[in-house]
């Protein structure tokens, strides 16, 4: 019998070992992109370590998603955040602090400040629409990272409003995964870096369980995010995604 390990190592030396065409076009590499990282439902289980000046601060949290248009976050851990959530259905998102114990919307110029204090932003955690609809793509430049060969891509935005007009993306050829990117603001200036590591199996899905954020804006800090538990293809309870998930204690099923 194969335990779990060997299981992993197979599905991986098969994944390696597929032929992938590469995709020739920038536009088609995004595309490539999109199909990679995008999903239906899913559910994660991440630890999120905020390092700042002051120090270090270790934060755990669950994700439910559904596409682009439904997107749940619940903090577990330390106690002081425990059972802050945050809904978002479409382009509307609101939250709930216990502390407070109400109900805010966020919108407008919130959605780019830092979701609990860290370097990503709320619209950085709950956004996951695919960047071939809203960017069109300019290769300019091969490049190689971590060992890893990549095309350099320029995104640039198709209609004015995004919060990052400009992205540069390495993507792994073979893989077709992102590898890094920088993002840019309305003035053309660096506004954040995020790096993608990791890369294990989910399922039979191949995707990235490490993600580093840095704010340029903000000295001596840096978000990462780790995937402890990732599953695709779930079928979620419906009250995940309702308004009053938010007052209610919430526990996994």
């Amino acid at each position: 019998m194969f335990d779990s390990r060997t299981t992993v190592f197979f599905g991986l030396l098969f994944f390696s070992l597929t032929p992938r065409p590469f995709a020739q076009t920038p536009d088609a590499l995004l595309k490539a992109v999109d199909k990679n990282m995008t999903f239906g439902t899913r559910s994660v289980l991440a630890e999120m370590t905020i390092v700042t000046p002051q120090g270090e601060q270790h934060k755990t949290l669950r994700i439910f998603s559904d596409g682009w248009e439904k997107v749940f976050v619940h903090f577990e851990v330390p106690a002081k955040d425990a059972g802050s959530k945050f809904l978002k259905i479409e382009k509307n998102l609101w939250a709930y602090f216990p502390k407070a114990e109400k109900v805010i919307k966020i919108s407008g110029h919130l959605l780019r400040e830092g979701m609990m204090g860290s370097d990503f932003s709320y619209e950085d955690m709950t956004e996951t629409r695919t960047l071939a609809d809203q960017y069109d793509a300019v290769q300019t430049g091969e490049d190689t990272l971590g060992g890893q060969p990549c095309a350099v891509l320029m995104l640039t935005e198709k209609q004015r409003g995004l919060s990052y007009p400009k992205r540069k993306m390495w993507v792994n050829r073979e893989q077709q995964f992102p590898v890094k990117e920088e993002l840019y603001g309305f003035s053309g200036a660096l506004m954040k870096t995020v790096e993608y590591g990791d890369m294990r199996l989910a399922g039979s899905r191949l995707y990235p369980h490490r993600f580093a954020m840095t704010d340029k804006l903000r000295k001596g800090s840096g978000t990462t995010i780790v995937y402890k538990e990732l599953k695709f293809n779930l079928i979620l309870p419906k009250d995940v995604f309702e308004q009053r998930v938010l007052t209610r204690p919430f526990k996994v099923k």
